[in-house]
């Protein structure tokens, strides 16, 4: 079965139809998986809902381990526009969370406590990602602290409750601000498969290639992801947590490198 011409570019549809028919039994497909495979950033999203619904196992105190004071040198990120002091962000989100830890959600909700965290640490996370001299290469292996204390069981739990929301979700730009009007976290909400890629999978898979997905995310949360799509790749590899008891920690796991 060819591939599906769907939404391809005509002049990309063919040079793929083409690709498909050279290939062996000993080729390996690799894919890229949040904006790629996928509309939308998965691990992105996981995170995000952590910040929204307080779900999180580490204490203010750890948190103000996590939060740098500053990243090779650089004591600021550009956010929305503005150059804001690292230091000072950090006593912000560090201080409220102090507020709103350990208590419901429905009763810090409508706090501004609960604004300034959630909004300033999903902010904090876009602007080092956006900062020249920061930039992805700490910003992706800085967001495993986040998932610090839970078990592998527990990622994958909570990544299909934020898949299953996030597929039912009506696509849509949202934004969220810190009580000050300060911090400013843009987002599109509602992730997507993108059936063109899912069928490029398959195809290269009915050729005889091994299709493995190659990410800077979580790999339970993109293998998670896979499951409920039924997108056919052989294997993750990801940012992967180091693991003590079953329990992840806030660090990469021997032997992978960013």
């Amino acid at each position: 079965m060819p591939l599906q011409r769907l939404n391809w570019n005509e002049r990309n549809y063919r040079s793929l139809q083409r690709f498909i028919t050279i290939l062996g039994k000993n080729d390996i497909a690799v894919f890229d998986w949040d904006n790629t495979c996928i509309f939308g950033d998965i691990g992105e999203a996981v995170l995000r809902h952590q910040a929204l619904y307080l779900a999180f196992k580490f204490s203010p105190k750890r948190l103000r381990e996590i939060i740098p004071d500053q990243v090779n040198g650089i004591g600021h990120i550009l956010s929305d526009g503005h150059t804001l002091p690292l230091p000072e962000l950090k006593e912000q989100i560090v201080v409220a969370y102090e507020k709103i830890c350990n208590r419901r959600l429905a009763e810090v909700r409508a706090t501004s406590f609960y604004r300034d965290f959630s909004a300033g640490l999903l902010a904090l996370n876009q602007g080092l990602e956006q900062t020249p001299g920061i930039g992805c290469e700490f910003a992706y292996l800085w967001t495993i602290n986040f998932l610090q204390g839970f078990s592998e069981a527990e990622v994958r739990r909570l990544a299909a409750a934020v898949i299953a929301g996030e597929l039912r979700k009506r696509i849509k730009s949202r934004c969220l601000s810190d009580s000050r009007q300060r911090l400013f976290y843009r987002w599109t909400a509602g992730i997507r498969l993108f059936p063109e890629m899912a069928d490029l999978a398959r195809a290269l898979k009915r050729a005889g290639c091994r299709i493995i997905v190659s990410t800077a995310s979580n790999p339970q949360i993109i293998e998670t992801m896979m499951q409920h799509t039924h997108f056919p790749a052989d294997r993750v590899i990801g940012m992967d947590a180091r693991s003590e008891n079953g329990i992840l920690q806030g660090s990469l796991a021997p032997g992978l490198a960013p």
